[in-house]
């Protein structure tokens, strides 16, 4: 969950995105809203859902990478986004151990964490 508390947070918020690979993974599923600051509520539409095969930057490497992405309605300054993303392996990414996703990200310095 964020709230957005400027302008500028706007465009690095706006859209909620996750990479997957077919090869071992179902399509994610995206859930989100938006709740504005006079507290009315929107969701996100599941039909503005987009699924796209990711860029290469190396034509010598081949991948099945796929993002699927959303924008996310009624977003402005002082709006509070949440989201949820679920994903699920359908194959095991290593044959045994354990793999574990951290995501950091410096965009969080545009918004602020409730």
């Amino acid at each position: 969950m964020h709230r957005l508390i400027t302008p500028d947070s706007i465009d690095e918020w706006a859209t909620v995105e996750q990479e997957w690979q077919p090869w071992h993974e179902d399509r994610p599923e995206l859930r989100a809203r938006v709740i504005a600051p006079d507290g009315s509520v929107h969701w996100l539409d599941p039909k503005t859902i987009r699924d796209a095969p990711v860029a290469q930057l190396d034509s010598s490497i081949f991948s099945d990478a796929r993002m699927i992405r959303a924008p996310l309605p009624a977003v402005s300054a002082g709006t509070v986004v949440e989201y949820e993303i679920v994903k699920r392996d359908t194959a095991p990414f290593f044959v045994s151990g354990e793999v574990r996703e951290l995501t950091i990200a410096p965009e969080l310095f545009l918004a602020r964490p409730i």
